[in-house]
């Protein structure tokens, strides 16, 4: 199988304005460093076709090639290695790059401690490179699992978090680490024996390059990118997207320990300033060939560059839900702009990217002053056409700052109020989410099971009901990582099973189960899946073991009407102290008498997220523990319920 347009393009003949394109005025020579890193440029056998001629594609087979370049002995794009003194210079060993200075430290005879913590270091890294190209080069890696493993990236993983332009992607101008990580997701979902070990050895080896060698990635930049480092921020989001949801707690780990250098960055290399191609003159179909797809890679390049970081912030929310801690950025002051259309960026000729731009509604506003709206009370009259991804990306601002209010106790000066996260939930549903359901898609799907579930933050930390169930029942926290402590580990849970909080939770975890019931298993693979299914089962578990198996509930509800008095409460005071009953919030849900009731059984609605885990979610690694731990959960429940007689 051929994968993914080849842009074999001589940047020296594209000219912007009568100029070469910025940072190309020639073609760039191969570069023998780590990071592989370009040879964006390299010379092509199948010699240099025009934009009109059809597509080439990039063989796997030298894919397998060039990323394995060291362990077959083919120094074209060498990874990271390094020689260390005492150690063959053989293609048996990776190769890190070391400056001059450090070279000059190695040959000189060690003495004193510094020397000694020198060499200490270097044996370290030593045995890292030597373990991982042993075992990449034992693990059987074929041109056949490349390719399938890239395909499933661009099937499952790309259309549910799409940072990546796949119609103008270029694997050959791509740096390996980045491709590394892009396999790594793949193969998550290539049916193949040790398919998954595989995928954690690339993903082992793409992190190893970017921790040692970001200094020189960072300097990369693409044929058609306006700055640097745009393809180092890439890498950092999707191997951090890789580990978040890994089954090993210490890859887990490096997601929040890692995840904020993503922002630095991309701020040190200037990719908060998106150069606005469209405003710099829009072809029409009627322009020539060469200048629609020169202006069309320009466009993609730079909504790549807003993707990439607005991507960051996406996995920044769900990065604070799980560790429990606040996040990392300050995502109401974000200055980039929203981003295209889903049929936009779809788009799979430059013809066809001109018709979508000339139909398309999508505003493109700073991400700041679309908070700004959303946050207003008049929202739903005039609400903002957003896209699904900058949906997302407004959706997990406000987890941020739900994360924030689980932090403190009480006011605080220059918080955002509950009210004002509920009411600005509430006037994305009503504007943009609701507005969606006469014809729903996969994607509103997946966007409303991410509303649902940051409400049920909203009523409680998920992390903290976990780790409560945990220390009550003495279950190992399997999901273990960089949890933080903070005020919201005080919360009375036993209380609070008992209140409104609680009902609003468990309907909204309901919710979830109904759409989960709804979408389709090939297009299941959003990252935030597992997590919606986890907190909505430690929501019923721990209802079932604190209080109640079976619950009523309306039929038919409005979301307005189930926060309502949340709405026009004046303060709030330390959670949960001032809310009332889940049986006062059930009558008011039903104070016409007419209402339908339902009572729900909420073990089986357990069993039901635990078949979610083990078919819809089960390619993600994480989702196995958290079966696990939801079995257990259901168990002591069953036995408090239905004890043996």
């Amino acid at each position: 199988m051929r994968l993914h347009e080849n842009d074999t393009r001589d940047p020296s003949t594209t000219l912007e304005n009568g100029q070469p394109h910025r940072g190309q005025s020639q073609a760039p020579a191969p570069i023998n460093s780590v990071t592989g890193a370009p040879a964006l440029r390299q010379s092509n056998p199948l010699g240099q076709p025009t934009f009109s001629e059809p597509p080439n594609f990039f063989e796997s087979d030298n894919l397998l090639e060039w990323l394995m370049s060291d362990i077959n002995g083919a120094s074209i794009v060498p990874l990271p290695l390094i020689d260390f003194p005492g150690s063959s210079n053989t293609t048996d060993n990776l190769h890190f790059p070391v400056s001059a200075d450090m070279e000059a430290q190695v040959a000189q005879p060690t003495q004193g401690p510094g020397n000694m913590a020198l060499d200490q270091i270097y044996k370290l890294i030593d045995d890292l490179s030597r373990k991982l190209n042993s075992d990449v080069h034992h693990s059987g890696f074929t041109s056949a699992f490349l390719d399938a493993s890239l395909h499933e990236f661009f099937k499952r993983v790309s259309p549910s978090f799409p940072v990546i332009h796949e119609q103008t992607f270029s694997l050959q101008r791509s740096i390996p680490p980045l491709l590394l990580n892009m396999v790594a997701l793949g193969s998550l979902f290539v049916c193949e024996s040790g398919a998954v070990e595989k995928g954690e050895m690339l993903w082992r080896l793409g992190h190893t390059a970017v921790a040692t060698s970001w200094q020189t990635l960072i300097e990369i930049r693409g044929l058609w990118d306006a700055c640097d480092g745009v393809q180092l921020v890439l890498t950092a989001l999707l191997g951090q997207t890789y580990a978040l949801l890994s089954s090993n707690v210490n890859i887990r780990t490096t997601a929040s320990v890692f995840h904020g250098l993503g922002f630095y960055w991309a701020r040190t290399s200037g990719m908060f300033s998106v150069r606005d191609v469209v405003s710099e003159g829009m072809p029409s179909i009627e322009s020539p060939d060469a200048e629609k797809n020169a202006v069309w890679r320009s466009w993609a390049a730079a909504e790549v560059q807003r993707r990439a970081i607005l991507g960051h912030y996406v996995l920044d929310g769900l990065i604070s839900q799980a560790s429990g801690s606040p996040a990392s950025a300050r995502h109401l002051i974000n200055s980039l702009e929203t981003t295209c259309s889903e049929t936009v960026f779809a788009a799979e000729t430059a013809d066809e990217w001109i018709s979508e731009m000339m139909r398309s509604t999508s505003v493109r506003i700073p991400v700041s002053e679309a908070f700004s709206r959303v946050f207003s009370s008049g929202y739903t009259t005039m609400p903002l056409q957003l896209s699904q991804f900058s949906i997302f990306v407004i959706i997990e601002g406000l987890q941020s700052l739900i994360s924030d209010l689980h932090e403190v106790r009480g006011v605080v000066f220059g918080t955002v109020s509950q009210q004002q996260v509920i009411r600005a939930l509430l006037n994305i549903y009503e504007g943009n989410i609701a507005s969606l359901s006469p014809s729903p898609n996969i994607h509103h799907l997946q966007i409303l099971i991410r509303w649902h579930c940051v409400l049920i933050e909203m009523t409680a930390p998920s992390i903290s009901i976990y780790r409560w169930l945990c220390n009550r029942y003495q279950l190992p926290q399997m999901l273990g990582g960089i949890h933080a402590k903070g005020s919201a580990d005080h919360l009375d849970l036993t209380h609070w099973t008992r209140r409104a909080d609680c009902y609003r939770a468990v309907l909204h975890a309901i919710a979830i189960t109904r759409l989960l019931n709804d979408l389709p298993l090939s297009q299941a693979y959003t990252m935030h899946i597992p997590t919606a299914v986890f907190t909505s089962a430690m929501v019923m578990a721990i209802i079932c073991l604190l209080s109640q198996s079976m619950i009523r509930i309306p039929a038919k509800y409005n979301w307005l009407d189930v926060w309502s008095r949340q709405l026009i409460e004046n303060e709030v005071e330390e959670f949960p102290l001032q809310s009332p009953s889940m049986e006062d919030l059930f009558k008011e849900l039903t104070c016409d008498g007419t209402d339908t009731i339902v009572s729900i059984n909420l073990l089986d609605e357990i069993n039901s997220l635990q078949i979610i885990l083990r078919t819809v979610a089960s390619k993600w690694g994480i989702s196995a523990q958290m079966e696990d731990i939801i079995g257990r959960l259901a168990t002591l429940a069953r036995e408090r319920h239905d004890p043996p007689t």
